[in-house]
């Protein structure tokens, strides 16, 4: 017999970047590791208004390389908007480590 369970508690998160801060999304897409790959991005303002986008293909290349043309596509980017004060955020572990000069696990 099974015993009723509690209701989950449900807690919401939330960030914003600080005033006068943009934040940069990107990723890298690939078919194949290595292959056909791709990147995009987008910038947003500290309210979370959309103000520039980007995509690129790529002929080849590693998913690493992919996520590190991302950065620097999306870098390009915010300085010719002439976005100085830029907070960016990646999913790519190995990247990661790279950017913060942290070794891989």
């Amino acid at each position: 017999m099974n015993s009723p369970s509690k209701p989950s508690l449900i807690i919401q998160v939330s960030w914003e970047p600080p005033d006068g801060f943009h934040k940069l999304n990107f990723d890298g897409c690939f078919k194949g590791n290595p292959g056909l790959a791709g990147v995009a991005g987008l910038i947003r303002d500290s309210l979370g208004r959309w103000v520039m986008g980007f995509r690129m293909n790529l002929e080849y290349a590693t998913s690493p390389i992919a996520e590190l043309k991302a950065l620097r596509q999306g870098l390009i980017a915010a300085k010719e908007c002439g976005i100085n004060n830029l907070i960016m955020e990646l999913y790519a572990k190995l990247v990661l480590s790279w950017v913060g000069g942290i070794p891989p696990m």
